[in-house]
């Protein structure tokens, strides 16, 4: 039998350890470009990342995580390179905070059985 989960809003999600998490934000998250920010241009992108689907994603795996509950991050990105960006990418961040990352193909190695056809 198939079992579902309810779809989950990640809006208004807050991390577990709130204080060590943006700690780490305020300081290991950022890349060389957000130290040249003065304040109040660094804070500004902080919100701004903090609302994007990568930061959401990576609370809502902390919050599973501190639930036991085993959580892959599956994406493209690689660890090199910002695009310009005030932080670093999701498989940085995630290595730091000790969360699972792979790929689509690496995924789809592990699930075999799954027949996927594109036309």
């Amino acid at each position: 039998m198939l079992t579902c989960k309810l779809p989950l809003k990640t809006k208004d999600l807050l991390p577990p350890s709130t204080k060590k998490f943006y700690n780490l934000l305020n300081d290991n998250f950022r890349t060389p470009l957000s130290r040249r920010l003065n304040d109040a241009e660094f804070e500004e992108r902080k919100k701004e990342f903090l609302e994007t689907a990568d930061a959401r994603m990576i609370i809502l795996a902390l919050i599973k995580k501190s639930e036991k509950e085993e959580i892959v991050i599956i994406t493209e990105e690689s660890e090199n390179g910002n695009d310009h960006k005030a932080f670093k990418k999701i498989p940085s961040i995630c290595k730091m905070l000790d969360i699972k990352v792979m790929t689509l193909p690496d995924l789809l190695k592990i699930y075999q059985g799954i027949d996927i056809e594109f036309k």
